[in-house]
């Protein structure tokens, strides 16, 4: 695993996200995830724009479930970032 995938998922707080969406009743596939499953998508994202950020080596961004995963390139090396997004505006 990257270190830098190992360092969100160990800093990550997903018992607040579980938390959230328990209190929210937020729900994936028709149900409230668990935590374990909450940790595999994020998991996935964070593989999935690594991957694409180090193929193409332009920033990007992959978001779903309430999950936003970032990747770019500074000072010759990959930096990551996750957020837990409960809402956003932006204007076109």
């Amino acid at each position: 695993m990257k270190k830098e995938i190992k360092e969100i998922l160990e800093e990550f707080d997903f018992n607040e996200v579980a938390n959230v969406m328990t209190f929210l009743d937020w729900k994936w596939n028709n149900e409230t995830p668990k935590i374990g499953t909450i940790i595999v998508t994020a998991f996935n994202l964070l593989e999935e724009v690594y991957e694409k950020c180090e193929t193409n080596k332009t920033e990007i961004t992959i978001s779903t479930g309430g999950f936003s995963a970032t990747a770019w390139y500074f000072e010759d090396r990959i930096h990551l970032s996750l957020d837990f997004i409960l809402t956003s505006w932006s204007t076109s």
